[in-house]
């Protein structure tokens, strides 16, 4: 036999193509990682208690005007229970006082004296006094404290006089100052008539000049919405352009809107907040962002259980800025956040960053607010307050 025949006949080649298996990864909703100098403290919503004389109307004053008597109850009420939000203590009102014309017998503005149990000696030789005061524009309540008080009460206002007449009405609460040119962090507060601050270490001062957001040139597109609905345009640009220009005020420098206020409709059966006159299901959040993202200003939308009194805004516009901004805007799921309880509505890899924020740590109930002792800044949340101790 020949060596050739005792090979096999050459195999045939076939060619073979493996199958591709893709493996789809699910992004992940929030970003992981903690943020120097803040954290998140998880609380149940607060349910303030607003005491019956609260926003009641000096019949003298009020001169038989039933329906400006409801407005004003309604703006005191709900400036109280942001106060309270705020963590100032109140503990109702001051003797017998009911909402006042301040001067007497003027038209400058409205006013009430709240009692604190923060107890400390001030210029109206009143220690405990808290005074809520109603803004030049007629639309909304502020409180005027503490050590701002004090200089409030002094006559280094213009003309020498002090209160309304020296200062003006407040113009917003009280805030951290940024961007200036102070040596020291302070407190401050804007009035009509100029700026209020107080140092850390107790210096304070007066400095008569116009607001920025009188000077500076504004974003028209800031509080704008597209709707056919004119009311609901109205009022969202009046809620929205107020607090566009407080915080175009707080940071001394022109802001532009990124685009018109969007609206994120939320499932009404599913966040219930119980701290008003009444309880209300959150049925959505109306949104405008400003500067490339770096702020937001936050407004919520209400219905009742039942739905029948419609769309309505019982809670504020809040601003959202540095260092929550980060946060919030940035979806990040701070490890302090752990123990938070599971989404009140659906979110998706590709929910905005900002409303997977609102489902974790739950609507803005406050802006951010200072505590000049501990030089510290927070921001009340319905599931919790965030607080940074490096301040912006």
């Amino acid at each position: 036999l020949s060596l050739c025949s005792c090979l096999s006949s050459k195999p045939e080649i076939v060619d073979t193509v493996e199958e591709e298996v893709v493996i789809e990864v699910e992004e992940p909703l929030y970003i992981e990682r903690a943020v120097d100098g803040v954290f998140f403290t998880p609380q149940r919503v607060p349910v303030p208690a607003v005491p019956e004389d609260t926003g009641i109307v000096s019949e003298r004053d009020l001169k038989e005007d039933s329906k400006e008597g409801e407005r004003l109850r309604f703006l005191f009420r709900r400036a109280y229970r942001t106060a309270l939000t705020r963590d100032i203590p109140l503990l109702g009102v001051l003797g017998i006082d009911r909402v006042h014309r301040w001067p007497e017998n003027s038209n400058l503005t409205w006013a009430q004296n709240w009692r604190s149990a923060a107890s400390s000696l001030n210029s109206w030789g009143m220690p405990s006094l808290v005074l809520a005061m109603l803004n030049s524009g007629g639309d909304e309540v502020f409180t005027v404290s503490g050590d701002i008080l004090d200089i409030y009460g002094k006559n280094l206002g213009l003309g020498g006089a002090n209160g309304v007449l020296g200062y003006g009405a407040p113009r917003g609460n009280s805030f951290f100052l940024k961007f200036t040119d102070y040596t020291l962090p302070a407190l401050a507060q804007r009035f009509d008539k100029g700026l209020i601050y107080v140092t850390n270490t107790g210096i304070g001062a007066f400095i008569a000049e116009e607001a920025p957001s009188d000077i500076i040139a504004l974003d028209e597109m800031a509080g704008f919405y597209v709707t056919d609905d004119v009311q609901l345009r109205q009022n969202l640009k009046t809620m929205f352009w107020r607090a566009y220009k407080s915080l175009v005020d707080q940071y001394e420098r022109g802001i532009k809107a990124d685009g018109p206020v969007e609206y994120v409709d939320f499932d009404k059966k599913t966040m219930l907040i119980d701290m008003t006159e009444r309880s209300f299901y959150v049925s959505g959040l109306f949104v405008q962002y400003y500067d490339g993202g770096r702020f937001a200003v936050a407004l919520s939308s209400a219905v009742d259980e039942d739905g029948a009194a419609g769309l309505y805004f019982p809670l504020g516009a809040y601003i959202i800025a540095p260092p929550f901004s980060e946060i919030l805007l940035g979806a990040v799921r701070l490890p302090s956040s752990s123990g938070l309880s599971p989404h009140p509505f659906e979110v998706y890899a590709d929910t905005p960053a900002f409303i997977k924020s609102i489902a974790l740590y739950g609507i803005p109930l406050t802006d951010s607010f200072v505590s000049i002792e501990t030089m510290s800044l927070s921001q009340r949340f319905s599931k919790g307050v965030f607080h940074s101790n490096i301040l912006y």
